[in-house]
């Protein structure tokens, strides 16, 4: 259900990309919905949702960055959001709390962050892809404006591209919401939360497909493939410095505002799992470092400052290198955790 379809959108004389007609149908679309029909969109400049338009990609349309520019897309709500109640031109209450982006692909292309949102009382972002942001693959507030209560289900970031180091996943600096079934795949940092009282539920962070530093895609892809094959050879070649790209200088998830609850995820591969600045909740989380992308000297969890709560977790020790908990070893609740030991592969097949 649509009010507008971006099939009655057409380029106009002189334009050589999409985002032009994107953004008329954006504009004739206020407080209504807008479908984005299968197919590549090629974007040379930024995308602004400014009318409380909703939007609905098909699986298969995506945003192609083509040019430099901060972010592909941004949704912002309006500054009426930092009050308690929003108020349309006639001075009425204005409660719509159903506005949305679903579905499809925003490709940054490493030339762009992917999808700023921003000013909002209950939104939902829901099974969309964000590829090859630059700085960020979501970023919420980015320093300015209002949000709670983002409801944000099955988003999937991941990089395929060399060269964006440093960048990351999903990133908020404002608080009080939700995020549930998000996958980040080769962004630095998976998982950024400078708000407070966010929940991330089922979030899995892992990395690795971009290759180390010499290597080809398909050398790299060989490589891994061949380790996986010969688990009983001498593992110790395997960390030689050369780690794939993203895996430098990263971390899962990195909780600095305080209150925030993580429950059911899942740290996979990165040199810090859990770095935490203030009062953190794990609960019924993991952590695992796959030694075939040749990472080892990891921290499991990196406590740094606030109150730490662990229940209920599964932390494995896969190479004899890692650190299970590195801080300021004060105020923390450890309570039913399952720790399992790095065993050399020796000892590990002669105990079965």
């Amino acid at each position: 259900m649509y009010d507008a379809d971006l099939t009655n959108y057409r380029r106009m004389d002189g334009e050589t990309d999409d985002a032009p007609r994107i953004q008329r149908a954006i504009n004739a679309t206020g407080n209504g919905v807008l479908m984005i029909p299968k197919g590549i969109y090629r974007i040379a400049s930024p995308l602004m949702i400014l009318n409380k338009c909703s939007l609905v990609l098909h699986s298969s349309a995506k945003l192609l960055a083509v040019c430099p520019m901060d972010f592909v897309l941004t949704y912002d709500g309006g500054e009426g959001h930092s009050a308690l109640a929003v108020y349309d031109d006639d001075g009425q209450i204005f409660d719509n709390l159903n506005l949305f982006i679903k579905g499809g692909d925003i490709d940054g292309n490493g030339l762009a962050s992917c999808l700023r949102i921003t000013n909002a009382h209950h939104f939902t972002l829901k099974d969309i892809s964000l590829h090859n942001g630059k700085q960020y693959g979501l970023c919420v507030g980015g320093g300015r404006g209002h949000l709670y209560e983002l409801i944000a289900t099955n988003v999937y970031c991941k990089c395929t591209l060399a060269g964006l180091a440093g960048n990351t996943g999903i990133y908020t600096d404002l608080s009080d919401s939700h995020y549930v079934d998000c996958i980040v795949v080769d962004y630095t940092v998976g998982i950024e939360s400078r708000g407070s009282s966010n929940r991330f539920t089922r979030c899995h962070v892992w990395g690795g497909i971009i290759p180390p530093e010499g290597y080809s895609q398909k050398e790299w892809s060989d490589l891994y493939q061949r380790r996986k094959e010969n688990p009983g050879e001498d593992q110790t070649t395997w960390f030689d410095g050369r780690i794939p790209e993203m895996l430098k200088n990263s971390i899962c998830f990195h909780m600095i505002g305080a209150g925030n609850n993580l429950t059911d995820c899942y740290a996979d591969t990165a040199k810090i799992g859990y770095r935490i600045h203030q009062d953190t909740f794990l609960s019924n989380c993991g952590a695992f470092n796959n030694t075939r992308m040749g990472l080892t000297d990891l921290v499991i969890i990196e406590h740094l400052g606030g109150m730490l709560s662990v229940l209920g977790c599964y932390f494995r020790q896969c190479s004899k290198n890692e650190i299970l908990y590195q801080g300021i070893e004060k105020d923390v609740l450890w309570q039913n955790n399952v720790v399992r030991a790095f065993l050399p592969p020796e000892q590990a097949k002669s105990s079965g």
